[in-house]
Order: C-alpha cells, then structure tokens, then sequence
C-alpha cells in the first residue's frame, strides 16, 4: 500500500474517533452536568484584588449555574426558594464581603433519571477570608438535582446532605 493512502486511512480513522469522543463521551450529559457543577465552584472563587469586571462574569455564572427558581439549603449560610435575581444580589453580596475565597468540588457522581432531570452528589470544600480578617474552611458533601432547560443542565436544587453522627 502507498504510505499516502496509508497516512490517509489512519487519518481518517482518527478523525471517526475523535467525533465519536466529542458526540459520546466529551458532550454527554453527564460531562454537561459535570462542567455546570465545576464552572458554578470556579465561579464562586475571588483572588484578593480581582477586578470588578471578573467579579461580575463570576456572578452571572453563578446565576446562570441555577434554574429559576432553585432551592438551596447551604446551612446556615443560605436557604430558600432564589429567582435569578435574588441569586445575582447574594453572589454579589458574598463577593463583596469576601477578600479571598477557593472552592473546589470532587468525586462527581450523576444519576440521570429522566432525559430532562439528574442527581448528581459531590464533595465541596470552601476556604476563604472575609474582607475583616475572619478565617473559614469547611468540606461538606452536597446533593443536587438538575434540570435540562434550553439544552442547558441547571442547578434546580442544592443541599447539605444529611450526616448521621
């Protein structure tokens, strides 16, 4: 065989591959849900000294991480029934109050259980400082349920889950 149409072959193969990944594996709902979960926790991260204007994509990505309206149960820090609107004045209240905040998540687990609505648990650690010096870290594990709108997967609901001690 000629190497041209050799080297050709395999590069057409490879191409095959490479879309089957994309379609299959890369741009499934199960990597949507887990690039919405991901996006919401780098979202929620501030460097001291951040700009106003990276705080401000931050923020909408936090709200656009949401259904609307989402319930969330996050303690003591946040619970309720939040539209879009009121999710933009909390973020914006929590980046105002915060000087340095990393949050990060692991060990994703997604159930689809409609073809519209997942479950989805994960591990959350926050560690951060409030602009008056007040030092915090806390991991917790978390449960959420998401809903496909729009070709768009959305935080419906959030929580704590519930520790048995």
């Amino acid at each position: 065989m000629r190497p041209k149409l050799l080297f050709s072959i395999i590069l057409f193969l490879l191409a095959v591959l490479a879309a089957w990944y994309w379609f299959r594996v890369a741009d499934s709902d199960e990597a949507r849900i887990r690039r919405t979960i991901e996006q919401l926790a780098e979202a929620l991260n501030k460097t001291p000294g951040e700009s106003a204007a990276a705080g401000l994509i931050k923020v909408k990505v936090v709200s656009d991480s949401f259904a609307d309206p989402a319930d969330i149960t996050i303690g003591e820090y946040v619970n309720g029934s939040f539209s879009h609107e009121n999710l933009t004045g909390r973020a914006m209240q929590y980046r105002s109050l915060t000087e340095q905040a990393k949050v990060a998540v692991a060990d994703i687990r997604i159930k689809l259980v409609a073809p519209d609505k997942a479950q989805c648990s994960f591990g959350g650690k926050f560690s951060g400082r409030t602009k008056s010096g007040l030092s915090h870290e806390e991991v917790n594990d978390l449960d959420a349920t998401l809903v496909k709108k729009d070709n768009r997967w959305k935080i419906q609901e959030i929580r704590f889950q519930k520790v048995l001690h």
